[in-house]
């Protein structure tokens, strides 16, 4: 597979994002640094992971140590609901399980832990949210 092999999708602000990504979901965190070098010389321009996969750091160092410059490549990341909450969010609805965060600061954890990359995806499956060139924003 090379870089032009994979079909992009024009987002609403002009940039070309591919339409393929890596998940990253139960991978070793000491095979992340191999398979992110390995997908990136195939052309995998997209790289999936959430805060519930606990390897955005992972994935930030392994970007680093292939020599990938961050504004060549997309890093989808998921905000979970049990991220919010102290006993998750599914937990019995008690007055001790409350939120110990807002959104946005689970947005900015995971910005601080890609290392603050340049295109970053957030979302759901309805409604994902573009965050694009916000490089050392938090």
């Amino acid at each position: 597979m090379k870089k032009n092999d994979i079909k992009t999708i024009e987002l609403n602000n002009g940039v070309k994002m591919p339409q393929v990504g890596l998940g990253t979901f139960l991978v070793p965190e000491k095979e992340i640094s191999r398979l992110i070098g390995k997908a990136y010389a195939l052309g995998y321009r997209n790289f999936d992971t959430a805060w519930r996969y606990h390897n955005e750091k992972a994935i930030a160092a392994a970007l680093k140590e292939n020599g990938i410059r961050r504004e060549d490549v997309f890093i989808t990341t998921k905000v979970n609901a049990d991220a919010l909450y102290f006993w998750g969010f599914h937990a019995k609805k008690t007055f001790l399980n409350i939120r110990r965060r807002t959104i946005r600061g689970a947005i900015e954890d995971s910005f601080r832990n890609l290392g603050g990359v340049c295109r970053l995806v957030f979302g759901s499956r309805t409604s994902p949210i573009l965050w694009r060139n916000v490089c050392g924003a938090f």
